[in-house]
Formats: structure tokens, sequence, C-alpha cells
């Protein structure tokens, strides 16, 4: 079995998400660059904390759990229409947490369809900002999932009067122009 020797994700602990400058995890899994990042860390030119196991798992549950549940889901749905699929180690099953589960996996489904159709689009018309048009009811339906109506309607009033800030950043990096539809 083929394992990297270091791997790095995000840190999704409460401790910390709340800083803006992002924290990241480190698991090592190679006796050398072990102890290169211990020698690192010892002279100070690098700046890292230990944390235990258990928070390493913590800090991945939603994406463990999109991976393993939401996979016995897309594997129950296919199934289900008698689609053809690969064979997977996990059983296929119903979404037992709820319509909001099956909502948000029926979406992400539909959004990695729809993606690519709006990218062939999108370099047809050789405009980026076409892609982020036709994206973005999709995308949007999917952040109101979690969304309060009444954050919904404020991130509503918010886009309509000033714009999507995260598809002018990304359009900028880009050098691609931006045109504001309503």
């Amino acid at each position: 079995m083929y394992l990297r020797f270091f791997t790095i994700g995000d840190a999704w602990l409460p401790r910390f998400v709340a800083g803006s400058d992002g924290t990241n995890l480190l698991v090592v899994r190679n006796s050398t660059i072990d102890e290169l990042i211990r020698d690192g860390m010892s002279s100070g030119a690098l700046c890292l904390e230990s944390i235990d196991p258990e928070e390493v798992v913590q800090s991945q549950s939603s994406c463990y759990t999109h991976r393993r549940e939401g996979l016995a889901y897309r594997l129950w749905l296919a199934d289900s229409i008698g689609q053809w699929r690969p064979f997977k180690r996990i059983t296929p099953e119903a979404g037992r947490n709820g319509g909001l589960f099956e909502a948000r996996h029926l979406l992400r489904m539909q959004l990695a369809l729809e993606s690519h159709n709006a990218l062939l689009i999108a370099k047809e018309q050789q405009d980026l900002g076409e892609f982020f048009h036709l994206i973005a009811p999709i995308v949007e339906t999917y952040r109101n999932l979690s969304r309060t109506p009444f954050k919904r309607e404020i991130t509503l009033i918010r886009r309509v009067i000033l714009g999507d800030a995260a598809i002018r950043r990304a359009l900028s990096r880009n050098k691609v122009g931006y045109r504001k539809r309503l």
C-alpha cells in the first residue's frame, strides 16, 4: 500500500477556525521528514504545535462524513435506478441523516455535473464570468441549506447591492472582466 510521506489539511477545530490566518494540520508518516521538522521546531525555524490523533480525526469529521455516508447514499441512489457503478467497500444506504443530508448530497451531485457544462460554455464564449453566472444559482441553493432565513435574506441583499466579492477576486486573479448580473 502506498502512503504519502506527509499530508497537509485544514484544521477545522473551534480553537483554530477563529483566526483569519488559517491553520493547517501536518501529519508526518516518514521518520526522516519527522526528524527534519522536529529539528526545525527546536531551532525556532518552524512554529508548530502537536495535537492528539483524536483531534486530527475530529478536525476532519465532515470530510469523513462526506466521503463515507455521502458515498453510501450515492451508491444507494445508483442502485435504486439500476445505474452501473463500480464495486466499493462501503455498503449502499439511503440517507440516514434526514432530508437536509439528502438535499446536500443531491446538490453536490448536480453541482459536479453542471460545473462541467458551465465550464465548457464559458470556454466557448471565452468568458469566465459566464461560468460563475451559470453555476451561481446551484451554489447559492447549496449555501442556503445551512443558512437561517434571516441570513439568506441579508446575503441576497448584499450580493444584489455589492455583487459577489469571491467571484470578483477569482476573476481578478485570472485577469478576466467581471460582468455583474442581477
